[in-house]
Formats: C-alpha cells, sequence, structure tokens
C-alpha cells in the first residue's frame, strides 16, 4: 500500500469512527414531552382549603427510569398554596417553583396544602429512558394529579369516574411499556369542573380511565387512603 493509500485509508477510518460516535455511540435520544395541564374549579370549591397532591410512581419493579418536571405553576381567582410541603421518595422543589419526580422509589410524592381560587395549571415535562429506550418491560409509569379535602388524603376532592380510578385522582398521564404516553382524565363529570391537557408539538387526546386499557403494572399510583406518615425518604418543609 503506497503513502496515498494509506493516508486515505486512515482518513476513511477517522470519518467512520466519527459517524459511529455521532450516531451509533449510544442509545438514541428522544425529546422530552411536554404537556400542559389546565384545571378551572366549580364555584363551590373556590375559596376552600384542600390540598394538592403530585405522584410520580412505576407500575412495577422493571418500569424504566423516567422523571417528571413541574413548571410554570400558576393559580388564578385568588388561589394560593400554603408554606408545609410534605414530599416522600424521590422528590425535589418546591411549587410555585420547579418540582421534580423521579420514578426511582415505589412512592414518589410531593404533597401541600392550598386554598383553592377558581383554577391553576402547569407544564409537566416527560423524559427519561421509559421514553427513550423503553427496552423489553411490562411496567409504566404514571403521573398523576390528585385533590383532597383533607390532609390525610382520605376524602377526595371530586368523586372517581369509575371504581378503577385511585381516590382522589383528578388526571393520570401513562408512559406506557412501550414508551408512548396515555392522558386519562379521572375525575367524574362536574358542573363547573374543566380539564385541558395539551401536549405542546401534538394534539393530546385525554380519554376517560373507563375506556383505557389498564393492564396490570401499567399505573403506579399509590393506596386510596393516603396516610401522611414519616418514612425512609420523606422530606417536610414548613
Amino acid at each position: 500500500m503506497n503513502t496515498k493509500q494509506t493516508l486515505l485509508h486512515k482518513s476513511l477510518m477517522v470519518c467512520l469512527l466519527l459517524a459511529i460516535a455521532a450516531f451509533g455511540g449510544g442509545e438514541a435520544q428522544a425529546a422530552p414531552i411536554t404537556f400542559n395541564v389546565s384545571v378551572s374549579l366549580p364555584n363551590n370549591v373556590v375559596g376552600t382549603s384542600g390540598f394538592l397532591n403530585l405522584q410520580f410512581n412505576p407500575g412495577g419493579g422493571d418500569a424504566r427510569p423516567a422523571m417528571a418536571t413541574v413548571t410554570n405553576f400558576s393559580t388564578t381567582g385568588g388561589g394560593t398554596l400554603a408554606a408545609a410541603v410534605e414530599r416522600l421518595g424521590a422528590v425535589t422543589g418546591t411549587l410555585p417553583g420547579t418540582v421534580t419526580l423521579n420514578n426511582t422509589g415505589q412512592l414518589n410524592d410531593y404533597f401541600q396544602g392550598t386554598q383553592f381560587g377558581s383554577g391553576f395549571s402547569f407544564n409537566v415535562t416527560l423524559s427519561g429512558l421509559a421514553l427513550d429506550a423503553p427496552g423489553n418491560t411490562t411496567a409504566g409509569t404514571a403521573f398523576a394529579l390528585l385533590l383532597f379535602r383533607d390532609a390525610n388524603g382520605a376524602t377526595p376532592l371530586f368523586a372517581p369516574l369509575s371504581a378503577n380510578v385511585p381516590s382522589g385522582s383528578l388526571l393520570r398521564i401513562l408512559i406506557n411499556p412501550n414508551g408512548s404516553t396515555t392522558v386519562l382524565l379521572d375525575a367524574a363529570p362536574t358542573a363547573g369542573l374543566g380539564v385541558s391537557v395539551t401536549q405542546q408539538g401534538a394534539t393530546a387526546v385525554p380519554e376517560p380511565a373507563t375506556l383505557a386499557l389498564l393492564g396490570t403494572g401499567l399505573i403506579g399510583v399509590a393506596a386510596k387512603v393516603r396516610r401522611r406518615r414519616t418514612q425512609p425518604g420523606t422530606d417536610i418543609s414548613l
């Protein structure tokens, strides 16, 4: 092989290595998915006190890693948030700032008192290997927005749509085992209650929970009665 051929061979090898590094050197990364959530509340709820609960829980032990980041939280019609916050599991941050929930624990829970105004809204961004590289798994992860009247999470603000719906759940955004997402509306139809979920860059089509295929391991929301108690990983801010 002469000098020119050697130089050409080396140049081709460098180009090949650069291409592998750029395209084949790791798992393909999908863009995070952001949903805008907007809730309007009935007149008989406005001015009352209650509790806002965010959860981001795996549906089984083989759920792929995922993260939910809540931003741009705001209230309308005089709503306010209490200073006291309870966090369980892999949760950081405080509303109305950024709150980050990871699905690394069985229960990843954010619980905060509020005086309800006419409504509230926020963005939630889902990211992680559960979306990028779902793999061969049977379990998904669920982001859930729940509303309660009491600090124990025993009395939901709205009646559930069906017996299959976790108590207190207003909506869930599921990361399915195949990496797709499904938006579920969980509260029974109530006069004055409005829930809008819009996916940035696409149209999210919420569906009633009774119409969804809720297989074992697909959803992960805490038990119906949420007892506030100190557990490993508990962080209570006052």
